[in-house]
Order: structure tokens, then sequence, then C-alpha cells
């Protein structure tokens, strides 16, 4: 599409314009450069013409932004992504490990919430991302 081909012709101008400053002498790469931008100024000019796609882009950007939150929700909790409590059965030996008895409510409690909600996965994620950089800086030298 338009779109695609003015990104690809942008992204190739500004390499060339960067390569032009580093090969050439200030005067030349000024030069090289203020045709470039020229040649940008035109081309955007005559994609300016047709319709711009709203939609699409939006669409996108709401995908974007609930792939972010994925992401972070691996590490922290995200309010726009909701909780979900699970049976998760090949937990549940966990929860037989406290006794149930009136002194070890809440641990008992606090032992299931954390295996059937996305809280325990945070947990685990965050303690093995932890070991593994405790592990990379025991091993850095110096």
């Amino acid at each position: 599409s338009a779109r695609w081909a003015l990104r690809l012709l942008r992204w190739f101008l500004t390499a060339w314009a960067a390569a032009a400053w580093l090969a050439f002498l200030p005067w030349k790469a000024a030069a090289f450069t203020a045709v470039s931008g020229a040649l940008w100024w035109a081309a955007s000019r005559l994609a300016a013409r047709q319709r711009f796609p709203w939609e699409t882009l939006i669409r996108e950007e709401g995908r974007t932004i609930i792939r972010y939150y994925r992401f972070f929700g691996w590490f922290t909790d995200v309010p726009a992504l909701g909780s979900a409590v699970s049976s998760r059965p090949y937990l549940s030996w966990l929860s037989k490990l406290v006794p149930l008895r009136r002194q070890s409510t809440y641990t008992y409690l606090y032992s299931l919430s954390m295996a059937r909600t996305e809280l325990g996965g945070m947990l685990l994620r965050l303690t093995l991302l932890g070991m593994l950089c405790c592990y990379w800086l025991g091993e850095a030298p110096g």
C-alpha cells in the first residue's frame, strides 16, 4: 500500500542521509539531505491526496495496546485485562500442606488464592527472573 511505501521511503532516505553525513564533506551531506527532504516532502504531498485509513490505524493501535498489556500482565497486575480465577488441580497439593485449623485459616486461604489466581504465576515468574539475574550477575567478570 501507499502507506508502507512511504514508510519504506522515509527509512531509506533517513539511512541514506545519515550515511552521507558520515561519508562526505559537510556541505555535500547538507545538500544531499536537502534533496532527500525535498523528495520526501514531494512524496508525502502526493500521498496526502489519498484517504487516510483512520479505522485501520485505530484497530492496529488497539491490538498493540492489548499486546503490551498482556506482556506487562506477566509481571504486574493490569486492571484493564481483569483477573481470572481458575481451578488448577496440579497445584491442589499445595493447599493440603497447610493444616485446616483455626490458627492457619489465613495461611490456607492465602495459599489457595496464590495457587488459583494470576498472583501466584506472577510471583513465580518474578522469582525465576530474579534468580536468572542473580546468576548472570554472579557470573559477570569483575
